[in-house]
């Protein structure tokens, strides 16, 4: 699944290419409509960051690196007044306030 969507950020990043390909003329491309420098540089800083993302995404996947350890939050319930609590106050996990 992960190298599923790892393929398609290259393929959409490759696609972005296309758009600095055109506004560059690195290619000729009569399909594509005429796009303006400024443009075709953003395209091309887009297509950089989704070929970056599907690279760090797949260096994620092989690395041996162990995994992040587990983190546990303090649970704390807010009982409110006006729930129609006599009192207020808090419960903690053990039940007591």
């Amino acid at each position: 699944m992960v190298l599923t969507l790892a393929l398609l950020l290259a393929a959409h990043g490759l696609i972005h290419l296309l758009g600095f390909a055109r506004a560059f003329e690195v290619a000729d491309m009569p399909q594509l409509q005429p796009i303006s420098r400024f443009l075709g540089g953003l395209w091309l800083a887009a297509g950089c960051l989704f070929l970056f993302a599907a690279t760090a995404l797949v260096g994620m996947i092989e690395s041996e690196a162990a995994p992040p350890p587990a983190l546990v939050l303090p649970v704390e319930l807010v009982v409110r007044r006006s729930c129609g609590a006599n009192n207020g106050g808090t419960l903690t996990r053990s039940g007591r306030p």
